[in-house]
């Protein structure tokens, strides 16, 4: 074990840990063994490191950072960029849960960074912090506040850009179950009752329609999140950092991350003390996501059967549906797209949860944020791969029923409403007592006359 001191006592670490004491104190408060850790979102690493090397490689320019301890912190970085996952959660073991606005996470970045740095390039021990200091060196011109958020931001755009691919594979899938399928009528409901007859084409039609106004609110989500607020430092006074710092740092984080849609966002003030483009994101991730159960439940129902039930549909078999009841096929796919939306809404209000406890002048709460919303965008991404791969896909029509529940009743009715009117189609109905094979002969008497 080596010993390091801080504001409050000496720590104690083991000699071949990279990273320093505030890290230490956080693993030794927060329990960790029931939680996801920083290294097991490799997404959010590589932002969070390309956001440090951006501000290395800034601080190099302006002369505020010697060449030589430039060099070996972006040496470090483009280590750790390469590292596999392993070696990344060994360095970066810690959690979202720790409060304090999230300073645990930049802290052990900070500190790993420092430590590999003065040990790789300087041959000094771990915890020797010199040449390189993680608060003066490494955290140089930004704070936790501004160097998270933009991180966050950069990250949820990087992940969305996966689930955009998912999406569009969905939306292939639907199409060319409407180019197959799309000219078949069946028998539509309202209130789970029968209705009036309506095509696959346009019942699905409805689905992609709905599918795209979500993308466009999305997107438009998405756009917002370009504005960042580096340079903001930790209440959002650009004043913190060098004015050098603040006038090049957009151009270096731009072209490290290779987008060049980064703008730095209007009111800083503002960006420290909100979370709301986060927030609406994930309200509108939730509102997809009850779309989706909508989808998936519409299929249970349509395939439900095969004897008794609706079986308009007939889903593809992807698993044996009882241990007890031969021959049983449950619709595993659309229930696994269900639970999954269950999670991201439960998810998602989490999130929203957030926004009625900010304080003055600073949000805490954008390291839980960006946990909770990474694993929506992720839980999103594999439902819907699956759901476009084992369901959609493999989805086809059971046409003799769909022709025999267009001959029922309430089409009949309909039919017949539509030659003598509404108010005689009903004294028909009741001088029959609804019986259809009186009602059909009544409309064929009609068809003669």
């Amino acid at each position: 074990m080596r010993i390091e001191r801080d504001l409050l006592g000496d720590v104690h670490i083991e000699t071949d840990a990279a990273y320093g004491s505030q890290t230490q104190r956080t693993l030794n408060i927060y329990p960790t063994q029931h939680v996801k850790v920083l290294g097991d979102y490799p997404v959010f690493l590589q932002s969070l490191l390309q956001l440090k090397k951006a501000c290395a490689l800034t601080n190099l320019q302006n002369n505020e950072l010697s060449q030589p301890n430039a060099h070996a912190i972006v040496a470090v970085i483009d280590q750790l960029l390469n590292e596999n996952s392993v070696e990344l959660k060994k360095y970066f073991a810690i959690h979202a849960y720790h409060g304090g606005g999230g300073v645990g996470i930049n802290m052990n970045l900070n500190e790993v960074i420092a430590n590999l740095a003065n040990q790789l390039y300087f041959e000094r021990p771990y915890g020797s912090y010199s040449p390189i200091h993680p608060n003066n060196h490494i955290n140089l011109n930004h704070s936790t506040s501004d160097f998270l958020k933009t991180s966050i931001q950069i990250t949820v755009i990087k992940i969305w850009e996966k689930l955009k691919i998912s999406i569009d594979h969905l939306e292939q899938s639907m199409r060319h179950f409407i180019l197959q399928y799309g000219a078949e009528k069946k028998l539509s409901r309202t209130c789970l009752q029968d209705a009036v007859e309506v095509s696959f084409g346009q019942m699905f039609g409805g689905y992609l329609f709905a599918i795209s106004r979500h993308m466009i609110e999305l997107q438009h989500n998405i756009d917002e999140l370009h504005g960042i607020n580096i340079g903001g430092n930790i209440i959002g006074r650009s004043g913190d950092c060098s004015t050098a710092f603040y006038e090049n740092i957009m151009l270096e984080l731009s072209s490290i991350t290779q987008n060049t849609n980064l703008f730095r966002v209007e009111n800083l003030f503002d960006a420290s003390q909100n979370n709301d483009v986060l927030i609406r994101f994930s309200s509108n991730l939730s509102q997809f996501a009850s779309t989706l159960i909508r989808i998936a439940k519409d299929l249970r129902l349509m395939s439900s059967g095969p004897e008794t039930g609706f079986r308009e549909l007939t889903l593809a078999a992807v698993q044996q549906g009882s241990s007890a009841m031969p021959g049983k096929i449950n619709p595993n796919i659309p229930e696994y797209v269900i639970q999954t939306a269950f999670h991201v809404i439960g998810l998602c209000h989490s999130i929203q949860v957030t926004q009625m406890h900010d304080e003055l002048d600073y949000s805490p709460w954008q390291t839980f944020i960006a946990t909770q919303l990474f694993d929506v965008l992720y839980l999103l991404t594999d439902a819907i791969d699956v759901f476009s791969e084992h369901c959609i896909a493999g989805l086809k029509p059971n046409s003799p029923q769909n022709l025999k529940n267009l001959e029922s009743l309430i089409p009949t009715m309909v039919q017949l409403s539509k030659q003598v009117g509404y108010a005689e189609a009903s004294n028909v109905y009741k001088k029959f007592h609804g019986d259809l094979d009186q009602i059909k002969a009544f409309i064929k008497t009609l068809q003669g006359n």
